[in-house]
């Protein structure tokens, strides 16, 4: 394995030096388990208990040490004590640099022996750059009955009725399991296509304030009437996945209503032709789609929609019976 990569992973370790001790600030933010992702999936967990860290990874490579943490440097330095592992790399050290950059930990860290890096930049002969994302920005909550239905290429439409706080939690949680499992996920909202190139901005921003200030500058968070699809719960959905996005999670979001003051003669195929479109030859990808409880519908027909064909049976017609879930969230009363 890479002794470069296998050094970063380490992110931090040794002694803390006396002027910065155990409860500094900056000691406490490194506190408890972080997660890497790149690929689609997890890669590396790290816990730091104190002053020491624990490190494995999914082939099951392990690396113990003790962090040492300057943060008034700049940039900020973090040298890494390899103490015990089961690699060559044992007594070495690696001199790295790091930032906080808005619900994530960014690194630049050294192969071990070389000199530290100096700027924040892409991955050198002798220096990788890595994001780690915190435990508390990543845990999945218990959606145990939806993992049978997690199938590479499988639509999973999730109907709502509009504005609650739970729906877009629990959309969240199984975005973040898709991850966990090592998807790579498109998750659709039913945003205005125009909003599109505003949410790829936020997404990819290391400064989401700025990023979501232009976002909620648009119309439709606006205009007067508002049916619950622009909400402070949406705005959480999509942070998590722009946090997730940036510790390496592979998560796309598409925007799929049509385009905002757009008129239509069916806007339900509209919305099924955007979302199979998006889709289409993108091999292994797990599609979560968050909707109204009329579009998620796969047959026409019904109390609610009249003689409407709804988005979800028109994907079925497209995609075939098999390829297409659909999950009505209620609550218990």
């Amino acid at each position: 394995m890479n002794a470069l990569l296998l050094a970063a992973l380490l992110l931090l370790a040794g002694d803390a030096p006396e002027s910065d001790p155990l409860t500094s600030p900056e000691v406490q933010a490194l506190q408890g388990t972080w997660h890497q992702y790149s690929n689609g999936g997890e890669q590396w967990t790290i816990r730091f208990d104190g002053l020491r860290y624990e490190a494995h990874n999914i082939d099951g490579a392990w690396y113990k040490g003790r962090f040492a943490l300057r943060s008034d440097r700049q940039p900020a330095e973090l040298d890494i004590f390899i103490d015990e592992c089961d690699c060559i790399m044992k007594g070495d050290v690696s001199r790295n640099i790091y930032r906080w950059e808005e619900g994530v930990l960014r690194m630049i860290a050294s192969t071990p022996g070389m000199e530290r890096p100096t700027e924040f930049k892409e991955d050198t002969p002798t220096t990788l750059s890595m994001t780690w994302v915190h435990e508390r920005e990543t845990a999945c909550s218990a959606t145990e009955g939806v993992i049978p239905q997690l199938y590479p290429e499988r639509v999973l439409l999730f109907g709502e009725l509009h504005g609650t706080d739970q729906s877009p939690a629990f959309v969240g949680d199984v975005l973040c399991r898709g991850v966990e499992l090592g998807f790579p996920v498109v998750l659709g909202l039913e945003w205005a296509a125009d909003t599109q190139p505003l949410i790829d901005r936020y997404l990819e921003s290391a400064d989401p304030q700025k990023a979501r200030a232009v976002l909620l500058d648009h119309p439709i968070w606006k205009r007067e009437y508002q049916d619950g699809r622009n909400s402070k719960a949406m705005l959480a959905l999509l942070e998590r996945a722009r946090v997730l996005r940036r510790g390496g999670a592979a998560i796309e979001l598409l925007a799929y209503d049509v385009p905002t003051g757009a008129r239509v003669a069916n806007r339900d195929l509209a919305m099924a032709t955007t979302i199979a479109e998006a889709l289409d030859g993108k091999m292994g990808i797990l599609p979560i789609v968050l909707t109204g409880n009329i579009h998620s519908r796969l047959a026409a027909g019904g109390r609610f929609s009249g003689n409407l064909t709804p988005m979800g049976a028109h994907l079925v017609e497209r995609l075939g019976e098999e390829n297409v879930r659909s999950f009505n969230v209620s609550h218990e009363g």
